[in-house]
């Protein structure tokens, strides 16, 4: 969920951790996230953060052992609810940049080397 509002942002997250929907949150801003995902460094930079909202929201619901499919099926439609209450739209993709990407992406990968050469 992306939005030039970071109310909006903490609001789901609040809402989504208190009502224990979710496992992991993470909110970045668009620099973070550009600088994370830019898989050809300074030159993929640039064009993904113009790409993105100011803040991002990610997310996961996950199930375990007891009845998994029955609690992620209530996990999904009572977060799809909450989003409608609070007037926001999770996706999963948000400019060039996909949620299962994210999360898959190589956590070796040090940012910090594209910003010391788009400074």
């Amino acid at each position: 969920m992306g939005s030039s509002q970071l109310e909006k942002v903490l609001e789901l997250a609040h809402w989504l951790i208190r009502l224990r929907l979710v496992n992991e949150c993470l909110v970045l801003n668009n620099t973070d996230l550009a600088l994370i995902m830019a898989a050809k460094g300074p030159n993929d930079y640039g064009q993904l953060k113009a790409g993105l909202p100011p803040w991002t929201l990610f997310f996961n619901i996950a199930a375990y052992d007891y009845l998994p499919e029955t609690r992620i099926r209530g996990q999904i439609k009572d977060m799809e609810e909450l989003a409608q209450r609070l007037v926001v739209e999770p996706v999963k993709v948000m400019g060039d940049i996909t949620a299962d990407a994210f999360f898959e992406k190589d956590s070796t990968f040090c940012p910090g080397t594209i910003l010391e050469n788009t400074v």
